[in-house]
């Protein structure tokens, strides 16, 4: 059976044609055009914001854990698009490094193992800006 040429994606509750844009490209593009719009939830440190991340992807997962089932003639992909403003206890920018990077990456590797998603995740942030935008896709796994 051949797949669909188009793809029904969910973000958050909204239901948008993603016409099989590749998900890095269209989550650039999500960024791009609406950073200066969502601020987001200020994070302080590292550790509250990986927390925040944590419980928004798991919520995600368990979410559309339930809702894909029922859209799996409609090929399906979820978005999950997290927007944090990063700015320290003395309001300056603060900017993820690698480490940081490498450990949200980490966590969401293993708590993906736990649903039938391939899912990815991006994460986003321009030089110099305080919004940071945590993405992650999920598709039904293809078995």
């Amino acid at each position: 059976m051949d797949p669909p040429t188009s793809r029904l994606a969910l973000i958050e509750e909204t239901g948008m044609l993603q016409n099989d844009t590749p998900p890095e490209d269209f989550a650039v593009h999500y960024y791009m055009n609406r950073y200066k719009r969502l601020r987001g939830v200020t994070k302080r440190d590292f550790a509250d914001l990986s927390q925040s991340i944590h419980t928004a992807l798991d919520e995600s997962f368990g979410r559309n854990s339930g809702a894909f089932p029922s859209l799996m003639e409609q090929n399906p992909v979820a978005w999950s698009m997290n927007w944090y403003r990063l700015r320290d206890n003395n309001n300056k920018t603060w900017s993820l490094d690698d480490n940081q990077k490498t450990a949200i990456v980490a966590d969401f590797a293993d708590m993906r193992l736990d649903y039938p998603f391939d899912a990815q995740i991006h994460i986003f942030q321009l030089d110099e800006s305080d919004v940071l935008l945590v993405a992650m896709c999920l598709q039904l796994r293809q078995w």
